[in-house]
């Protein structure tokens, strides 16, 4: 039998899985992440946010404490979700992410090396059968 789980066990599930993702990504080791690494880091989570979202998050805990910052630390990173302020501000750099991959303003095909299918099958235009 499984025992049943307190709110305050499965927060403490959830903070210690943030925690381990956190420190898998700071490959230098320097208990902060700068945005680059946090864009990583929100990937391996299930969050797409932009390296300028995430500028903006890191700004906005820079703004908090009133010193500069260039990243987050394990705490800061954590208190995003729990703090409903954070959290919205992720919500709206995430909507902002995703809007920008579903609509993008130029309908550019990436081009695979080696890759065998044509411009117009890219595009949709041509059947594959």
């Amino acid at each position: 039998k499984f025992a049943k789980k307190s709110k305050e066990d499965a927060e403490a599930i959830f903070e210690d899985a943030l925690r381990l993702a956190f420190e898998y990504t700071d490959d230098d080791d320097s208990g902060e992440l700068d945005p680059n690494e946090l864009v990583e880091l929100f990937a391996s989570i299930g969050h797409t946010v932009t390296l300028e979202g995430c500028i903006k998050i890191v700004e906005c805990f820079s703004e908090e404490s009133g010193n500069e910052k260039h990243g987050l630390t394990s705490i800061e990173f954590i208190e995003i979700f729990r703090d409903t302020k954070y959290l919205a501000l992720l919500a709206k750099e995430e909507r902002k992410a995703t809007d920008r991959v579903s609509n993008p303003k130029s309908k550019i095909v990436p081009q695979n090396e080696g890759s065998n299918i044509s411009k117009k099958e890219a595009s949709g235009s041509g059947s594959t059968y």
